[in-house]
């Protein structure tokens, strides 16, 4: 019975719905063969239920796959939003820069982070002179330069007021746009790691010459991407740049892969429009997997807008205290450490060094004290040059506060600047060897300068005239003097940092003479002391010889007449 009411339950639960909305379809439709209908009626309905489910799991399908896509619509949101975010902190991080070395470091780090590129490169855009622009095979006088485009500003035209009406206003010409020189270069003043060797190339305008010397640079004699780039003051992207056209210049053999040039413009001034072109932004996919298309190209000319008006603001920064520092290495040179010419009269001036004049007399020839006194007081003089305004106490003075061991801002200088390998003080340069120069007056090791910039700043404050020897005048003399000499003509071109060392070694070899002097007495002072003493001692020792031969005969004599006395008595007994 459970069996049976179990069945019944199944059939009620199962079939039951099915079979009642059936029967109540038959009930109503009267047919004439009810089984039959019944059979129908029971497959429609199946064939209905088989269209809802399949309908059912067609929903459910069409649902993952409106979710999946409304996810990938999402993270393509996500990921333009993370690139536009990404591309705002590089612009607002090159904006903040305040100073040029900062601005390298960000704008690298920039386009590496919303480009596919991996090498970033700057050049300055200047003019190139007839010199310049000579032909290195031809022995005839520069070429001048036919430059048609000059910069012209606009007449004034206006009619002369009428007598009794008031005077026009100073007539003020409409601005213009800068013109981009004919005969120019491209000077490239920063790479990034990797490719600093590309520092201080030239790639010049297709109206130059063409240079045969490579380790220069390149161009000039036919158009290259770079000068196009500037005349349209714009940019190109070269997907492929072994297909450019016009050809990109190589300053090494040539490597696959994209490279991207943007100009950097000026702001609006006084006289211009915006527009002038201080040089162009280029970067690259050598030795990257990427290739830069137009996104890429996008968004670098984007972050270029920003670099361009930040690099502008602190290059002009940077030319206002070069301008300061070149005016305090030029007086430094020219008036601190120039000894007054004398004059006559009311415009008589002192020598202040006239204490330091030769004595009178050959040194060999004075006794011991007279050369102790003139040693005395030549020691003094010395010392006054390195003390309160002397010459030596004014350069290191200047040193120390130009040039410390650590600087005190982000603009200053520091001694680690001048370690090999440094901004303008790589090996065989001429900063470099003023540097050396310089270690062996002051008896420093400059091998390593980011890590003992303390010591060589010590040794610098610490020097002294009297110490220089005739060997670390020769020393110093061999660096100045190997080709290219360094002579003071070359001053203004010097790296600031060595033109205030290189005055140190001025003053230095100007003070050799007394100070050799010195040397030279304490050295004949010294032999004539020697001599002295051993004179002394020979003496003494003579002395004492004569003493004792002396006390010797008179031991002897006194033995000989205590001898004779002896005998005496004994012929007497």
């Amino acid at each position: 019975s459970d069996t049976k009411m179990a069945d019944a339950q199944y059939l009620q639960d199962s079939v039951g719905p099915v079979l009642t909305a059936g029967l109540a379809s038959c009930a109503s439709a009267q047919p004439e063969d009810p089984v039959d209908y019944l059979a129908h009626w029971l497959l429609k309905y199946l064939a209905v239920q088989e269209k809802k489910t399949r309908a059912g799991e067609a929903e459910v399908v069409v649902q993952k796959e409106r979710e999946a896509f409304d996810v990938a619509e999402q993270a393509k949101v996500d990921t333009e939003a993370s690139k536009v975010h990404t591309l705002q902190e590089a612009k607002k991080m090159v904006e903040a820069c305040t100073n040029i070395p900062m601005f390298y470091e960000a704008i690298v780090k920039g386009v590496r982070e919303n480009t596919q590129a991996n090498n970033v490169y700057i050049a300055l855009l200047k003019a190139v002179s007839p010199e310049e622009d000579k032909d290195e095979k031809s022995e005839n006088a520069p070429t001048p330069h036919d430059d048609e485009l000059m910069e012209t500003w606009e007449e004034d035209t206006r009619e002369a007021p009428a007598e009794g009406e008031e005077p026009l206003p100073a007539w003020v010409p409409p601005k213009i746009l800068p013109v981009v020189p004919k005969y120019s270069k491209l000077q490239y003043v920063f790479a990034s790691d990797g490719n600093q060797w590309l520092r201080n190339k030239e790639l010049r305008s297709s109206a130059c010459k063409s240079s045969s010397d490579s380790s220069i640079g390149g161009g000039g004699g036919r158009e290259t991407v770079s000068f196009q780039t500037v005349s349209e003051r714009g940019g190109r992207v070269i997907r492929n740049v072994l297909e450019s056209d016009p050809m990109l210049h190589f300053f090494d053999m040539p490597m696959p892969g994209s490279f991207a040039c943007q100009t950097l413009l000026r702001g609006e001034t006084e006289k211009y429009l915006a527009g002038g072109v201080m040089g162009v932004l280029c970067c690259d996919t050598v030795d990257a997997d990427g290739v830069l298309g137009e996104k890429d190209g996008a968004v670098f000319k984007d972050l270029c807008s920003i670099a361009s008006i930040t690099y502008e603001r602190l290059l002009e920064e940077a030319r206002k205290r070069q301008e300061e520092e070149d005016e305090v290495a030029r007086k430094l040179l020219e008036e601190d450490i120039v000894l007054p010419a004398g004059g006559e009269g009311e415009d008589a001036v002192g020598n202040p060094e006239a204490c330091l004049a030769k004595e009178e007399g050959e040194d060999a020839d004075k006794e011991i004290e007279a050369l102790g006194a003139e040693i005395e007081v030549l020691s003094a003089n010395l010392d006054l040059t390195n003390a309160g305004t002397g010459r030596i106490a004014k350069v290191k003075a200047l040193i120390k506060e130009r040039l410390p061991e650590l600087k005190s801002n982000e603009h200053g200088r520091q001694i680690p600047d001048l370690a090999l390998g440094a901004l303008d003080f790589e090996d065989n340069s001429l900063g470099h060897r003023i540097v050396k120069a310089v270690a062996k007056l002051v008896s420093a090791d400059v091998a390593d300068l980011k890590e003992t910039a303390a010591v060589f700043a010590a040794a610098l404050a610490g020097f002294d005239i009297k110490t220089l020897t005739q060997e670390i005048v020769e020393a110093v003399n061999a660096e100045l003097t190997a080709e290219p000499a360094i002579v003071k003509e070359m001053y203004s071109n010097l790296p600031i940092q060595a033109r205030f060392l290189y005055v140190l070694l001025c003053v230095a070899l100007d003070l050799k003479d007394p100070a050799l002097r010195l040397v030279e007495k304490k050295r004949i002072k010294s032999e004539k002391a020697t001599v002295a003493k051993a004179a002394e001692e020979a003496a003494a020792a003579a002395a004492a010889a004569a003493e004792e031969e002396a006390a010797t005969a008179a031991a002897a004599a006194a033995a000989a007449a205590e001898a004779e006395g002896g005998g005496e008595a004994a012929a007497e007994s």
